[in-house]
């Protein structure tokens, strides 16, 4: 089911007669609102704070690429509260 629906969503494709998967090109939100609430989600599948740097790498967001700086669409949504230590 998890690869039929990846397959369907356009993040995967099946060759050879469905004996191999190759991973797609990410689809690039660019920062729009529903790159806010995937960045969001992620934050909340996780369950901790994480870096803010690290966001777009999560494998949680796969297959998507947020597009713009990920601080901004977090700074933009009021559940979320940004802090800066001295780690960056």
């Amino acid at each position: 089911m998890v690869l039929q629906s990846q397959a369907c969503w356009g993040a995967i494709e099946r060759t050879d007669k469905n004996k191999r998967i190759e991973r797609k090109k990410a689809m690039d939100l660019q920062g729009s609102a529903v790159a806010a609430w995937l960045a969001e989600a992620c934050l909340r599948y996780n369950r901790r704070a994480l870096p803010v740097a690290s966001i777009e790498s999560s494998p949680t967001i796969y297959p998507f690429i947020l597009g713009g700086s990920t601080a901004y669409l977090l700074s933009k949504c009021s559940a979320l509260e940004m802090r800066v230590d001295s780690a960056g």
